[in-house]
């Protein structure tokens, strides 16, 4: 895999560095073609799903939202509180599992369809751009020239359409974290009045302006870790956007003695990070296909077969015929059924209250007048399901529980949060006492003895 192409001096440089150094922005052609036409709807989906989903709700919950407010997650009808971080984990492992069978079976297909990224550059910005200032050559053109009135509306047309762009994905971005229609309050009222709100959506909106309007496909080259580690995950039988140098090479436009490639330059041209796909797989490849697509035009048109550049595995561009059991994917496929099973059924298993009772740090026991014992534990009790239930806490034959909210009816998805102390007499030798909890799996309290607080 190679990162780099040579310039005239012999030198490797990447392919949006200049010899000396500085940016070489890139001005993609826009084709249509087939993989074109699955990504933009593809992105439109996307788009449309990131904009529907913080304001959706199923059963009267939210559909997906990790609400900071009320420090709990919402994900399809469950509710997970934060402090339980387990279901996080499993999040995270299932997350990665599956980027790592994609990579596996199609190879770095999430970059070139699902990256947000490239949805947002490639189906938002550079169209808005097109339609401003024109198609590719007639921006390199101005962008050269000198500033006038025409570039000057041009390019503040723009910038104000990426402000709105960017301030819109900005507050749904909030709408994943805050409750929408407080978003939408908040939105209405002045900054002053919600300063915090006001800062986080402004940051998120400078971040995005910063990297969609300017950075753009520097983030895949230089930023984006998923291009440093596929190598690991790709190898010579996963399927990627490849150049068929066997039929290609040697590359002319006379019909004797030369391959099917003319060295028009299309794929180099249509590229949005700006590399050539005839110099191999290289780590700013996010396989969008768009060479693919304007190679078949240009076979097309010299009345030659398609998939000069297709999907296809190094091995059989190299020597086709029959593909391979694929040890790796199976491995990953594996390892998601396994995730899945685990995290499915510790979600079903789960308890309808959750209870979290531990000793209140810094205090030891206390010797009441009656010379029994007490010992101090903060309790929060959480209602798991949609239906109303009443939570409860006891204990056996002379040990009294003082819990104020341990017999609480607990609305759907509630939490609570308070103080509960543990009496029991001084004979008790016992250093744990089982306790009975409503709706749960019984628990065992540590307490603070005598004899345990002297040593």
């Amino acid at each position: 895999m190679t990162s780099m192409q040579n310039d005239d001096a012999g030198s490797l440089r990447a392919p949006t560095v200049k010899e000396d150094g500085g940016r070489r922005w890139i001005y993609p052609d826009r084709r249509k073609g087939r993989l074109s036409n699955i990504r933009k709807y593809l992105a439109i989906f996307l788009m449309a799903i990131y904009l529907i989903v913080p304001f959706s709700t199923l059963g009267g919950l939210p559909l997906i939202r990790l609400d900071v407010l009320s420090s709990q997650a919402y994900f399809f009808t469950l509710v997970f509180p934060f402090h339980d971080t387990s279901y996080l984990v499993f999040l995270l492992i299932l997350a990665m599992l599956l980027l790592f069978l994609g990579t596996a079976l199609f190879g770095r297909v999430w970059c070139g369809y699902g990256c947000p990224q490239t949805v947002f550059v490639e189906w938002l910005i550079r169209p808005i751009e097109a339609l401003i200032e024109g198609n590719a050559r007639k921006r390199q053109i101005r962008d050269k020239g000198p500033w006038n009135g025409d570039k000057t509306w041009r390019k503040l047309v723009k910038y104000f359409c990426f402000g709105i762009i960017v301030l819109i994905i900005s507050n749904a971005f909030l709408a994943y974290f805050v409750d929408p229609r407080l978003v939408l309050s908040w939105m209405m009222q002045s900054p002053a009045e919600q300063p915090t709100a006001f800062a986080v959506v402004m940051s998120v909106a400078g971040l995005l302006f910063f990297d969609l309007v300017w950075f753009r496909e520097q983030f895949c080259s230089f930023l984006c870790p998923y291009a440093r580690f596929q190598s690991v995950m790709i190898d010579r039988d996963t399927p990627t956007i490849a150049y068929d140098f066997k039929r290609g090479e040697p590359r002319g436009r006379s019909k004797q003695g030369s391959g099917d490639c003319i060295n028009c330059n299309h794929c180099v041209r249509v590229c949005p990070t700006g590399i050539d796909i005839r110099n191999g797989l290289q780590l700013e490849c996010i396989q969008c296909g768009r060479c693919a697509d304007a190679c078949d035009q240009i076979m097309t048109n010299l009345k030659r077969p398609k998939g000069l550049i297709r999907t296809a595995t190094a091995n059989h561009i190299e020597s086709p015929g029959e593909g391979k059991l694929r040890i790796r994917p199976l491995f990953y496929l594996l390892a998601l059924a396994v995730t899945i099973a685990i995290g499915g059924s510790r979600i079903y298993l789960r308890s309808d209250i959750k209870y979290n009772i531990v000793r209140t740090q810094g205090t030891s026991y206390t010797r009441l007048p009656d010379g029994r014992l007490s010992n101090f534990f903060s309790v929060r009790i959480n209602n798991q399901t949609a239906r109303n239930l009443k939570a409860g806490v006891a204990a056996g034959d002379h040990i009294e529980i003082v819990c104020g909210i341990c017999s609480e009816d607990l609305k759907p998805h509630q939490e609570l949060s308070g103080n509960m102390i543990v009496i029991f007499p001084e004979t008790l030798s016992r250093h744990s006492i089982d306790v009975k909890l409503n709706h749960s799996d019984d628990a065992k309290l540590p307490l603070i003895l005598p004899d345990i607080a002297q040593n």
